[in-house]
C-alpha cells in the first residue's frame, strides 16, 4: 500500500499524465533535473537522477554537461550547487567543496550551501571547518 502510494505521488509530482502512457527514462531524467535545478537539495531527486546516469552509462557526460553549463552561466547558484552535489555524490569531494563554496558565495542568503559544506567537511573528518560552517 505504501509503495503504491509512493509511486502514485512520484508520478503526480513529476507531472506525468496518468492515462496517456508512461514517460521514457530520458524524459523522467529531464524532469528530475528540472526539479533539482528548481530546488537543489540532496535526497531522492538527486539520487534517482544520479542512478539514472549510472545505469544508462551517461554519468561522465552529465557531469561534463553540468560543468559546461556552469561555465556558461557562472552566476547561477542553483546550477553551481547541483554541480557540487553531483560531484559529492560521485565522490569527488574537493571539486564538490569548490562548487558548493561558490554556490554559497553567490547566494549568501541561502542556508543550505554552508550546511552542505559543513556536512562535507565533517564527512571528511575536517572537524575544524565543519564547526565554522
Amino acid at each position: 500500500m505504501i509503495f503504491t502510494l509512493r509511486v502514485f505521488l512520484m508520478l503526480v509530482l513529476l507531472g506525468l499524465p496518468m492515462l496517456s502512457g508512461w514517460a521514457t527514462e530520458d524524459q523522467l531524467a529531464n524532469r528530475y533535473e528540472q526539479m533539482l535545478l528548481h530546488r537543489p537539495r540532496e535526497g531522492t531527486v538527486l539520487r534517482n537522477l544520479y542512478r539514472h546516469h549510472i545505469e544508462s552509462m551517461t554519468l561522465e557526460d552529465w557531469l561534463v554537461d553540468l560543468e559546461s553549463r556552469k561555465n556558461a552561466e557562472p552566476n547561477d547558484p542553483s546550477l553551481v550547487l547541483v554541480l557540487g552535489l553531483a560531484y559529492w555524490e560521485h565522490g569527488e569531494f574537493d571539486r564538490a567543496r569548490v562548487a558548493i563554496q561558490q554556490a554559497a558565495d553567490l547566494n549568501s542568503g541561502d542556508w543550505y550551501p554552508p550546511f552542505c559544506l559543513g556536512r562535507l567537511a565533517f564527512g571528511n573528518r575536517d572537524y575544524g571547518l565543519a564547526v565554522t560552517k
